[in-house]
């Protein structure tokens, strides 16, 4: 039995990897296995006409995939503790913006980046230093024209007059989002998985008297905002 299974891994397209299908496309393809072996069984022509008909559904339900997932930017900020990590996707490209630590976890890439990659219908990954600017103690980066800034290092050194689509926090850097505000003015602020859950609660709550959206991926989960 077990040279059976060896042999058939061995023929080509034998394992497919990195497949997405919807729980909708799961389902009629389980259906149409059935519609199948009914026709076979019987020899009549409903469970045809049955299976044609989801073969449509099929279609249009992977259509409305590429429209509302692959077709369009997005950035999706995952929630994985003592870790930066932000995908900029757009049209089957990924720019990866993470810690170093997290960039070489293959492991953590498979459970926690690798499925929204795969709904996203992400074929090319490069890494998101392409994009970025380093400054001191933050990183400028520029994409879909929208103005991101990553705050790493409490020592951060901001230019004059610099207005961001969203502020990315890390690494514990900011004690006080009023103090930060005051300093950049900012549409959104993110406070990544990278920081203490003890700083990140202190912030979220310090933002509840503030005009300002601030998601906490530590308490709220993973984030994905369509540019």
């Amino acid at each position: 039995m077990n040279e059976g299974v060896f042999l058939v891994e061995r023929l080509p397209f034998s394992v497919l990897d990195n497949v997405y299908i919807s729980k909708l496309q799961c389902c009629i393809l389980i259906l149409l296995v059935v519609l199948i072996y009914m026709w076979i069984e019987t020899k009549k022509s409903a469970p045809l006409i049955i299976a044609s008909s989801l073969c449509i559904l099929y279609s249009m339900d992977q259509w409305i995939h590429l429209e509302r997932e692959v077709k369009v930017s997005k950035l999706t900020f995952y929630n994985i503790p003592g870790h930066t990590a932000v995908d900029f996707i757009e049209s089957g490209r990924s720019y990866f913006l993470s810690d170093s630590a997290m960039e070489h976890d293959a492991l953590k890439i498979k459970f926690h980046v690798l499925p929204a990659r795969l709904q996203a219908g992400v074929k090319n990954v490069v890494k998101g230093v392409t994009v970025s600017r380093k400054l001191d103690g933050c990183a400028l980066m520029v994409w879909n024209k929208k103005t991101i800034v990553q705050i790493i290092d409490p020592s951060f050194a901001i230019p004059e007059n610099l207005e961001a689509d969203i502020v990315i926090i890390s690494n514990n850097a900011v004690r006080s989002i009023s103090s930060l505000v005051s300093r950049l003015k900012a549409s959104e602020i993110v406070i990544d998985s990278s920081n203490s859950t003890k700083n990140a609660s202190r912030l979220l709550e310090e933002s509840r008297s503030l005009d300002i959206k601030v998601t906490s991926l530590l308490h709220q989960g993973a984030y994905t905002k369509i540019i």
